[in-house]
């Protein structure tokens, strides 16, 4: 349940503006818990990640919201975004078409690590969502 909770809070930061814009079947999997469990996450770890700055969130939480964003299908192996695939999540053709050129810029973002470049792809998205919608 708590794992449940976390993951809403996780995509919640994403996708809370737009919500009903989008195919929800498309953004759930039956192994976004394991990304959790996996990279040892709790709900606390969760909880303020976007408000801390990106060098205080611990690997392990940075590498759980990648795995997230890749079992949801929207970045790849190293984290970079697949920015069809994200566009693929929204059913509002307006909605699509003004997103569009704002998550372009999160599609060649770096990091140490592919946890690294996962994370700011996550924070880039919500970013673009939460700024242009």
């Amino acid at each position: 349940m708590k794992s449940i909770f976390a993951l809403s809070l996780l995509l919640g930061c994403l996708f809370v503006p737009i919500m009903g814009k989008f195919n929800l079947n498309k953004i759930t999997h039956p192994g976004l818990t394991e990304c959790l469990s996996d990279h040892f996450v709790t709900v606390e770890d969760l909880k303020n990640i976007t408000k801390k700055p990106i060098s205080e969130i611990d690997l392990h939480v940075k590498c759980a919201v990648k795995c997230a964003l890749k079992k949801v299908g929207v970045v790849d192996d190293q984290g970079y975004l697949l920015l069809a695939d994200l566009m693929g999540i929204f059913n509002d053709s307006v909605i699509k078409s003004h997103l569009y050129d704002h998550l372009s810029a999160c599609q060649e973002l770096e990091g140490e690590t592919s946890c690294d470049v996962g994370f700011v792809t996550f924070l880039c998205i919500k970013d673009s969502i939460w700024k242009n919608i």
